[in-house]
């Protein structure tokens, strides 16, 4: 054990002698020996030809009359390339949009298959402004016929909450603003997802003698069906430009949908969204909620009616 410790301590040793003498001074070379003198020279003549410059810099700085280097300004032709005057399009050319805005053409982004609701995409770039300006602008949509929404078909179809106060509809289109973004020196680009409908149904031949009354639902209901028994009914969701005409019989409710789409995407739509909101499927296009109540999808007695909703009173099913 001894010759082992003895070994170690010799090591160390060693190892201190070999930094002492790493550490050990070195003669320097005087400012005037000719290595020195070329050395300095060379890189004289570098820092000349490569003059100054920030590394990636596509926008070199200008500098003010005391002398103090400032950014380029951005642009909206630097921000969003190729950017024309701004429109939306021929289907929303009434929606306003600010003075002096450039942008992209709209770009289909989604939708516009059976029955649904052609969703679209347009850039936009503002001059002079910010971020709460353009806010403020789209705010005003209201004095120009435009009515704040709580709703936007987002996935093409189905009407769900707008996340934010930023929504608007008009007739059957829909205008949602987002990505508003402050690029400095008054620049902003933003973008705006536009909703076009589709072609609307005709619905003239009403069902069993009621006539669709005018104007779209798109909930079976807006307001609580049957409060204090169950909430099954109360979150229906119906498809793109539906009309609904109601009839009553033996203790039983059908509601009939005239929509946009053909009769097999009304049903799958339907049947998404019944599922969606607690619905149980069943066979035969029949349906239960909380394993109490009932509701049936049947086929449409016209070509004008692509589907009937059909459930019994759930006041008496013992709720």
């Amino acid at each position: 054990m001894a010759s082992y410790f003895v070994g170690i301590f010799a090591a160390l040793r060693s190892r201190e002698e070999y930094m002492f003498q790493r550490r050990a001074s070195r003669p320097r070379l005087s400012l005037q020996h000719p290595l020195v003198l070329i050395a300095l020279l060379a890189g004289v003549a570098l820092a000349a030809c490569s003059g100054p410059g920030v590394a990636g810099s596509t926008t070199p700085p200008t500098v003010t009359a005391g002398g103090t280097a400032t950014p380029t300004p951005v642009t909206c032709a630097q921000s969003l390339p190729g950017a024309h005057a701004a429109s939306a399009g021929a289907a929303f050319a009434d929606l306003p949009l600010p003075a002096s805005a450039v942008g992209t053409a709209p770009v289909k982004a989604q939708g516009g298959g059976d029955g649904q609701f052609t969703l679209s995409d347009v850039t936009l770039c503002s001059e002079d402004s910010g971020a709460a300006r353009i806010r403020t602008f789209f705010g005003a949509l209201t004095d120009s016929g435009w009515l704040h929404s709580d709703y936007f078909p987002a996935d093409a179809e189905a009407e769900s909450p707008c996340p934010d106060q930023f929504c608007w509809a008009r007739d059957t289109r829909y205008v949602k603003l987002d990505q508003v973004t402050d690029k400095g020196g008054g620049v902003v680009t933003y973008h705006l997802r536009l909703a076009t409908p589709p072609s609307s149904p005709d619905c003239s031949a009403g069902y069993n003698g009621t006539p669709f009354p005018s104007g779209y639902y798109y909930f079976l209901f807006s307001q609580p069906a049957y409060p204090g028994i169950t909430d099954g009914f109360d979150h229906i969701a119906l498809p793109p430009l539906t009309q609904l005409a109601f009839d009553h019989a033996a203790g039983n409710t059908y509601a009939a949908l005239c929509s946009a789409g053909s009769p097999a995407m009304v049903k799958a739509f339907l049947d998404k969204h019944l599922r969606a909101v607690g619905w149980a499927s069943l066979s035969n296009n029949l349906y239960t909620y909380a394993d109490k109540y009932a509701l049936a999808i049947e086929d449409g007695t016209s070509p004008q009616v692509k589907a009937i909703l059909h459930w019994p009173n759930p006041a008496n099913s013992g709720g």
